[in-house]
């Protein structure tokens, strides 16, 4: 298999993630029940993606149950991964339960890293408050038994110097995986591979990048952040999502064709 060389190694094919289900699932328009959710799951597992975002729990009676409950049914709780919203501890600790009713096994944690997102969503930019929340969230899921990837919501825009250390206090605190979402599209595929690369260089760290398309670099971002070390790409069907929507599949399947001979 023929890969691109970084410094003078190949660079891996990644391997892929799919939000469809998730952060498509939020958009404005766009509405999926449970029998969609099994199609597109069983499609998605088919064309190669390994695990299968569906859905969201912030505590009891989660109202994407049911397409959660569907893509268990479809392909298996091994190969699909639900967002479990953080805010405090004794709300973690509900949304872990709901997670467990379900029988989810692989949770993404959604915790807002840029000061400007914590203070409109945790009520305080402090970065020792973060790193409290998310060893915290970390460490009770771990305790359940979850597979933990923990996001870094707006990590794009997020300075190093308050980035990296929260990534490297979660994976202390026992994450198996880190996700830098582009939520905000803000980074030049250049800038990506410095910020990506100031995380790969942190010991056990396992990097995910999920970029959102607003300046229409969702794809070259994601390759940008390969070549820096990151070993999953999260993507959707036809890029549709939040905010101009994220990679689209189709296209990064294609360039990783061409790329990798994959």
């Amino acid at each position: 298999m023929a890969g691109e060389e970084h410094g003078g190694s190949p660079v891996a094919p990644p391997r892929l993630s799919d939000a469809t289900l998730r952060d498509s699932a939020h958009m404005a328009g766009v509405e999926f029940g449970p029998k969609d959710a099994a199609v597109i799951a069983d499609l998605l597992v088919k064309t190669g993606i390994e695990l299968v975002e569906v859905g969201m729990v912030s505590g009891p009676g989660a109202k994407d149950a049911d397409l959660v409950l569907a893509t268990h049914e479809a392909v298996g709780p091994e190969r699909s991964m639900t967002l479990v919203v953080v805010r405090d501890r004794q709300q973690v600790a509900r949304a872990l339960d709901e997670a467990e009713r379900l029988g989810v096994r692989h949770i993404m944690y959604s915790i807002p890293t840029s000061e400007q997102h914590a203070q409109l969503k945790l009520g305080s930019p402090s970065a020792k408050f973060l790193h409290t929340l998310a060893r915290s969230a970390i460490s009770q899921a771990k305790e359940r038994g979850f597979h933990v990837t923990f996001s870094g919501e707006d990590g794009a825009r997020t300075p190093k110097e308050r980035l990296v250390p929260y990534v490297a206090a979660g994976f202390e605190a026992g994450a198996d995986r880190f996700r830098l979402a582009e939520t905000v599209a803000y980074l030049s595929p250049w800038r990506m591979e410095e910020v990506i690369g100031n995380l790969t260089a942190i010991d056990g760290s396992e990097i995910e990048i999920h970029s959102h398309n607003m300046l229409g670099m969702a794809v070259a971002n994601s390759l940008a952040a390969v070549r820096a070390g990151a070993r999953w790409i999260s993507a959707t069907v036809g890029g549709i999502g939040e905010r101009g929507g994220n990679a689209p599949l189709a296209e990064l399947l294609t360039s990783l064709r061409v790329i990798h001979g994959d």
